[in-house]
């Protein structure tokens, strides 16, 4: 699904002159749930938890021209829970129009703007939120100790980075930047149904984006992305294609690595698995030759083996569920995405 995206274009000096003659206002939104006064505002995005769509002048080779940001689907609904737009090309579309209709002077066809950023994204349950706070802690302590991630907590829950992607707890976020327009009812169900689930985006910049597909709107084709995604989404779960049930018990470890593998191959790579769940990747790495290791952490995943939150020395019982990971084949996959208030009105903008 596509969370935050930004647009630039060339413009004449009369749209930055009609940009400069206003200025930015808070989304506005009323008791029954519609957008009063959906006005961008004037700056940078601050965050991707913002619902307002962001507008700026930018340069083009020293061209005057205009960036706009944000997310249709937070724009539209005030939040993401649900999902995102499947389609980048419908929001930026959306996006564009109501710029147009903020300045009051027509803005450059859309087929002429370009992706700046595209932001993608999947969501997996992880059952509570006590399960995936344990969860996101797990993945930091085990998996990224030899990366450039970081764990940082924040106002809305522990972080884990790595690559331009992040995992992230949806609960703590909404819980700071709940919709105004909610009632105290919905706003216990919105954030009931947000507290288990973990998010997990790529960022894609234009240099990223340029070199996977083109950038225009016009001839932009989503699927390299997806499959870039994808990619970092394995490399950061440690997890591979497979649709193999994730086990992390002692007990299911050695089950699984009895069945795939030689009994010597098989106690070789117990003893490694051993290794990564008590002293970490980093620590684990030094123990042998990199081209070993290597081929261990391959074979561990081909098998299906986590080695976060497992249950030797430290966990005595899982915090979450046993086979619960982050893949595309994991049955805690969340596989909602646009909203029919966010189909409806983005189904105007197709192309």
């Amino acid at each position: 699904m596509v969370d935050t995206i930004s647009l630039i274009c060339r413009v004449d000096e009369t749209i930055l002159d009609a940009l400069t003659s206003l200025s930015g206002r808070r989304l506005l939104i009323g008791a029954d749930g519609e957008v009063e006064r959906d006005q961008p505002r004037i700056g940078s995005l601050p965050g991707s938890y913002d619902p307002n769509l962001w507008v700026q002048p930018w340069t083009i080779d020293g061209n005057p021209a205009l960036k706009v940001e944000g997310s249709a689907h937070r724009h539209i609904l005030g939040h993401n829970v649900y999902g995102g737009p499947h389609c980048p090309i419908k929001a930026a579309r959306y996006m564009i129009a109501t710029l147009e209709r903020y300045l009051g002077v027509p803005v450059p066809h859309w087929s002429l703007w370009t992706f700046q950023r595209i932001d993608l994204a999947w969501v997996f349950d992880a059952g509570s939120e006590n399960a995936a706070l344990a969860f996101i802690m797990e993945t930091g302590r085990s998996l990224h100790t030899t990366t450039a991630a970081r764990s940082m907590p924040r106002s809305f829950g522990t972080c884990q980075y790595l690559d331009r992607s992040k995992l992230y707890m949806k609960g703590p976020e909404l819980r700071k930047h709940m919709p105004e327009h909610l009632t105290k009812p919905q706003r216990h169900q919105l954030l009931s149904e947000a507290a288990s689930l973990l998010r997990f985006e790529v960022t894609f910049h234009r240099r990223d984006i340029s070199r996977l597909t083109y950038s225009n709107l016009q001839t932009l084709d989503l699927e390299p992305l997806i499959r870039q995604a994808h990619e970092k989404l394995k490399t950061f779960s440690r997890t591979t294609d497979d649709a193999m049930q994730t086990v992390r018990t002692t007990t299911e470890v050695n089950a699984r690595l009895s069945s795939k593998y030689s009994p010597m191959r098989a106690a070789s790579l117990m003893g490694t698995w051993f290794k990564l769940t008590t002293l970490g990747e980093s620590a684990t790495k030094r123990t042998m030759s990199t081209a070993t290791y290597y081929r261990h952490m391959s074979e561990l995943k081909a098998a299906g083996i986590s080695w976060t939150g497992t249950d030797v020395i430290r966990i005595q019982s899982l915090a979450f569920p046993a086979d619960f990971s982050l893949s595309l084949n994991s049955p805690y996959l969340v596989r909602s995405g646009e909203h029919s208030k966010v189909s409806e009105t983005l189904a105007a903008f197709a192309a």
